[in-house]
C-alpha cells in the first residue's frame, strides 16, 4: 500500500492517525524522507515528530506488532523535522 492509498483512508476515517503514524515511520525511505513526509497532514506530522523525539533503539512492547523504524530511519526524520523548521 502506498502513502496515497493510507492518506484516502485517513480522510475516509479507516484509520487514525496515530495508527497512520505507525505504518508511515516504516514507509519512510532514507533517502528521500520528504517524499512521504511532506504528504502528511499536521494531525500525523505531530505524531511523527513525537515518536521520533521519544524514540530510543531497542525492543519495544506493542499490541500491534509495529516493527522497530530502526534509529537511521529516525535520525532520517530528525533530520527532515529540523530542515523543515529552517
Amino acid at each position: 500500500m502506498n502513502i496515497h492509498d493510507l492518506l484516502k483512508r485517513y480522510d475516509k476515517g479507516q484509520v487514525t492517525a496515530l495508527h497512520l503514524m505507525t505504518i508511515v515511520i516504516n514507509l519512510v525511505d532514507e533517502s528521500n524522507a520528504d517524499s512521504i513526509l511532506s504528504a502528511l497532514p499536521a494531525e500525523v506530522l505531530a505524531h511523527v515528530r513525537d515518536f521520533a523525539t521519544c524514540y530510543e533503539p531497542g525492543p519495544k512492547i506493542s499490541i500491534g506488532r509495529v516493527p522497530d523504524p530502526g534509529p537511521e530511519r529516525v535520525k532520517c526524520i530528525r533530520l527532515w523535522f529540523d530542515a523543515s523548521a529552517t
